[in-house]
């Protein structure tokens, strides 16, 4: 294992759920690259699918004034694994355990797994590619 792309693999998937939680989009933007692909699957349903990091912060931030986003939710990643594939590319995963606050307590909402394919840029690592696949739809 290297770990120095761990350490970047796993900074990724804390800035995103930073963004999501927080609404730090522009943070969350920064970890994806210009042209970067989005799916995100969940049972019974068709896949989102997006394109290009203005779309995946645009996702996000239409999420964060929805409803649901009232609902003071925790993206938390375990399990992360990271391994070169190739020159300047990798592949990462990492489990997700979405937690969020229900009446006077917190309860777990969804579980899955995300599968990114990250390229180094002249700045750091980047998502290229994410796949989130849920095992159930979040509740609320």
């Amino acid at each position: 294992m290297d770990p120095a792309l761990h350490a970047a693999a796993t900074s990724l998937f804390a800035r995103y759920a930073r963004g999501v939680d927080e609404g730090d989009i522009d943070d969350l933007a920064d970890c994806f690259t210009v042209d970067a692909r989005m799916e995100l699957r969940l049972p019974g349903a068709d896949p989102i699918v997006l394109d290009g990091r203005a779309a995946i912060a645009g996702f996000v931030r239409d999420f964060r004034a929805s409803p649901e986003a009232r609902q003071q939710r925790r993206h938390g990643f375990t399990g992360v694994l990271a391994e070169p594939d190739g020159a300047g590319r990798a592949r990462a995963s990492a489990t997700l355990l979405l937690t969020g606050v229900v009446g006077d307590g917190v309860a777990l909402l969804a579980t899955g797994r995300y599968r990114d394919a990250l390229v180094a840029e002249a700045d750091g690592w980047r998502i290229a590619e994410r796949v989130a696949v849920m095992d159930v739809a979040p509740r609320t």
